[in-house]
Parts: C-alpha cells; structure tokens; sequence
C-alpha cells in the first residue's frame, strides 16, 4: 500500500493493484484442441478424423479469490452520499440542507426540488439526470463531460446545469469560493487540513487552469475528505482479536471481522 503516492491523499496499492479487481465476473473463450484418434499400438490411425478446435466458454470471477479465514466474514461498508452530505455541508445550502434531512430517495427528493413536482411524479430519466449533475459538481466535472455521461448536447447539458444551479444558488457560489481561494493560495485544504499545491490554477494554459479549477472542487468536497474519512479509522492500533481493516479504494471500508453467531 502506497500512502503517498497521489495528490489527492488517497491510499493507492502496487503489485498488485487490489483497488482496481473487477467487480463483474469475465467471460473468457479458449481454445481447445481435440486430437485425433490414435491406436496404442500402431499410432495414429490414417481413418482418423483431423483434429478438431472448438471454443470453450469460461466465466472467471477474480474477487471470489479473496476468502475470508476460517472464522472470520468481510464485511464492507459504504458512506451513504457521502459527497452530497459534505456538499450541503460546506455550502451550507438550506434546500439541500433540508432535502437530506427528510429522508428517502435523495436524487428525487432533489429533482423534485428543481422541477417543483412531488417526488413521486419524478420520472426515472429526470432522477438519472438529477444524480448525474450532484456528482458533476462535486468531482468538478465541466459541461462537457457532462454533457457525454448524459447523452445530451453541450448546449442541452449548459440549459439543464444552470436550471439545477437556479434552483440551489448557495451551490454555484460556493464551488465559484472555493476556486477563487485556491487561486489566491495556489492551493486548496480539506476539512482535516490536508493541503493540495494546485500550482496550475493561475496558468495562461486554458485547458490546464481548468483541470487545476475542477481538481479544487474535487479535493474540498470529493477526494479530500473521503480519503480523510476512510484512512482515519485506520490509523490507531487494533487490539488483538479485533477486525482488521483493509485499506479502501474510494469511500468505503473492507474488514475481516469475527463471523456473527446467532
């Protein structure tokens, strides 16, 4: 496990990369080869039929490798919205302040929110869509990329993200607060005060000032504090008998605990 090795304060591995197993099994195809007929004793037979090739499917599941010892069971465990309850945090945003506080199926209490409709009347598309521009401003996504997770046109993708920003203004403003400080400082700091030099902000390079402007969003409210809260209860030492925590890829936490008994 590399501790230092990203910019972003996120715990990384190497050789192998555990971070990045598959978590859908693989279909494989290989090849296996049929030889001809032979007779032990005189060898292959002139009769005999040329070797035949033919495909065999396969499916391989790489996570089911890791087993738990004897005893123990994995559990993992995963922040509920962790990045949006940051968000409403930092903005301080009351609507998304309250719409959290209610409860239930946040992406349409949201969407309802911008479309002014009753949760329920929130079509799956407009949900979809809802989700999709939380999470673009929270990893500092720009149009663009937004418009491409969407299906839409940039145009389309620019109407719908000022529309949603319309509707919760405390959010523009804060991610506008937080790209004029990393400006001012050439750096941005997490909640923890974990600090990321973003020496391309002030660049002339259009396209590289904008990187460093998403990256300034994304370690504040995303990468930053996630990787915080993850590595954090890692850090004191565990008592014999107790779980092992497994280091985390993104928000969530992997441990081998003693198996529950009923």
């Amino acid at each position: 496990w590399c501790q230092f090795a990203t910019g972003t304060g996120r715990l990384s591995s190497r050789n192998p990369n555990v971070q990045q197993v598959p978590k859908h099994a693989t279909k494989l195809a290989t090849d296996v080869t049929s030889p001809a007929a032979a007779d032990p004793a005189t060898g292959p037979s002139a009769a005999a039929p040329p070797s035949a090739a033919f495909t065999q499917p396969a499916t391989v599941s790489v996570r089911s490798s890791f087993v738990a010892a004897p005893g123990v069971v994995f559990l993992s465990a995963d922040y509920s919205q962790l990045e949006m309850r940051l968000m409403a945090q930092l903005s301080n945003d009351p609507r998304l302040q309250l719409e959290l506080h209610a409860g239930g199926d946040l992406f349409r209490r949201v969407a309802g929110a911008w479309h002014r409709k009753a949760p329920e009347a929130i079509s799956e598309l407009e949900r979809g869509h809802t989700k999709q521009l939380c999470y673009g401003l929270t990893y500092g996504l720009g149009v663009e990329r937004m418009a491409a997770s969407m299906q839409l046109t940039v145009p389309q993708a620019v109407q719908l993200r000022k529309g949603f920003l319309s509707s919760f203004p405390t959010l523009a403003q804060f991610t506008e607060h937080v790209r004029k400080l990393a400006r001012t400082n050439l750096a941005v700091a997490t909640l923890c005060g974990r600090k990321r030099p973003l020496p391309g902000i002030t660049s002339e390079n259009s396209s590289e000032r904008a990187k460093a402007e998403r990256q300034a969003v994304n370690s504040v409210v995303q990468v930053g504090p996630s990787a915080d809260d993850c590595v954090t209860p890692l850090r004191p030492p565990l008592a014999s008998g107790s779980s092992t925590h497994y280091p985390p890829p993104t928000d969530s936490l992997t441990s081998g605990s003693p198996a529950l008994r009923a």
